[in-house]
């Protein structure tokens, strides 16, 4: 069925910049996806996340957060990564022995609209947060593929 492929890459789009609009327009993203999804499975009484689990996607807020950890991967380890966006991310020096390998510096933040929300502050917190094994990883694709069954949701506060 491609209807829900269709529709998915439709709101999968630029999510990195979606991630940071307001609860209301997210709401109303939830909404119209939810309505979507209910008339390509003509289910009138599916809950919206029973909906996607139907078809095998993690919720909105899952794939905004996974699409910026990959960005994030990206920019740190691959070549071809704009060095404007490989200049954003710094890891961590320390001469202790830390639990986590391969930090990430955060940029000091005056402000919590434009300081602790901006993707520039939030990208390196997220990527920090995930699990350390994930973090050793070098292949994109492996990466990729093991993040998206990661539920981010919980490692940041809306």
């Amino acid at each position: 069925m491609s209807i829900p492929w269709i529709h998915h890459s439709s709101f999968n789009y630029s999510t990195e910049t979606w991630r940071f609009c307001n609860k209301n327009i997210t709401a109303k993203l939830k909404k119209v996806n939810g309505r979507a999804l209910r008339l390509v499975f003509n289910e009138k009484q599916m809950s919206y996340c029973e909906l996607l689990d139907k078809i095998g996607l993690p919720s909105i807020a899952n794939q905004r957060l996974a699409k910026i950890v990959c960005t994030v991967f990206k920019a740190i380890y691959s070549d071809h990564a704009p060095r404007s966006l490989k200049e954003l991310f710094e890891h961590r020096k320390s001469h202790y022995d830390l639990r986590g390998n391969d930090i990430l510096t955060l940029p000091k933040a005056n402000a919590t609209t434009y300081g602790l929300k901006s993707w520039r502050f939030m990208a390196p917190k997220l990527l920090n947060s995930i699990p350390d094994s994930f973090r050793t990883i070098r292949s994109f694709k492996f990466f990729k593929n093991k993040i998206r069954k990661l539920d981010l949701s919980g490692l940041i506060q809306s």
